[in-house]
């Protein structure tokens, strides 16, 4: 389980100058070896390791012409953005990040190119969360086992451990009876990826048409990404969380839009939708996915009805995690 974990949120009527970081000036939660300053709005991450952040923040004006952007920028130069076409609401985005060679510093930056006042109606106007999801541990010890047996790992461990007495000849030599422990290896970390869409600026995507991710932000383990189609392929069974948004500017039917995920070419799943057809919408869900090989993509799920993506400069994102095996 993760040691490290941050929380922060404003309440602050405040306005975030282009390329300025949000200062949150709550610090709600804080676990672990990581920092945040206050003032400068600045998070700094100490050790290595993948991270997960989702943030929100209620936007009320701007003369920006491409809608609201943010973006988290860390000092090695990973860049996790969102946007949305109003300028009038709220805008969210997710993002995993890995820190390679600590300390690693990062703030989430108005992007817009134009000021953005927040919102002087809500009382909160922006929150900020991380946690880091790869601790990785030893097992546990063996103690007291005797030379020529063999020892089964937990389930989650590839192989058995045996013991030989051949390899163990002078430590037993030591012992009477003889014993010896054993390090159990520490446990990978669970696999991820993540892709953004940010080359079809006021596209219209068809019903149940996929999302072309276009970007591929990070992948490790046994999730893989395909840049050609955008389709994300989960080499090993598990459970899942995904995680998305779409940033839309019009729907055919006027009324309203929504996203799936669809799995295996055919399945739908995790609907999600948004009542105006301007805006963005989210979505998440976790899901057993039983057979190693399956395929995700997000699709356009309006019943019947073209969607258009806005015009700005990222137009849609999603991640994929693992959480767990399905014993």
């Amino acid at each position: 389980m993760s040691n490290i974990a941050l929380q922060i949120e404003s309440q602050n009527i405040a306005v975030i100058e282009s390329e300025s970081a949000v200062i949150f000036e709550n610090l709600v939660y804080s676990s672990g070896n990581i920092g945040y300053n206050s003032s400068t709005g600045e998070i700094t991450f100490f050790e290595e390791g993948r991270y997960f952040i989702c943030w929100w923040i209620a936007t009320q004006s701007s003369r920006s012409t491409i809608g609201a952007t943010f973006a988290l920028r860390t000092s090695q130069g990973v860049i996790r953005g969102a946007s949305s076409p109003i300028k009038m609401g709220e805008l969210s985005g997710i993002g995993i990040i890995e820190i390679l060679s600590p300390p690693v510093t990062m703030s989430l930056v108005n992007s817009s190119g134009e000021s953005f006042y927040l919102s002087s109606i809500v009382p909160y106007k922006a929150s900020l969360a991380i946690i880091e999801d790869d601790i990785s541990e030893p097992l546990g010890t063996l103690f007291n086992v005797k030379a020529g047996e063999s020892v089964e790992a937990p389930v989650n461990l590839a192989d058995t451990l045996t013991i030989a007495s051949e390899t163990l000849n002078v430590m037993l030599q030591q012992f009477s009876p003889p014993i010896v422990s054993i390090e159990l290896p520490a446990e990978a970390p669970y696999p991820a990826a993540q892709a953004t869409l940010g080359n079809m600026s006021g596209v219209t995507v068809s019903y149940e048409e996929s999302l072309p991710f276009d970007t591929p932000d990070m992948s490790t383990g046994t999730i893989t990404f395909d840049q050609s189609t955008g389709i994300f392929t989960l080499n090993e069974a598990g459970i899942y969380k995904v995680s998305w948004w779409v940033a839309t500017a019009s729907a055919q039917s006027g009324s309203y839009v929504s996203f799936a995920v669809r799995f295996n070419g055919e399945f739908i799943i995790g609907q999600t939708f948004a009542a105006t057809p301007i805006g963005q919408v989210n979505g998440d869900l976790v899901y057993w996915f039983f057979e190693a090989g399956t395929t995700l993509e997000l699709i356009n799920n309006t019943i019947d009805t073209d969607v258009t993506l806005a015009t700005t400069p990222y137009q849609a994102g999603m991640n994929v995690v693992r959480l767990g095996g399905l014993g």
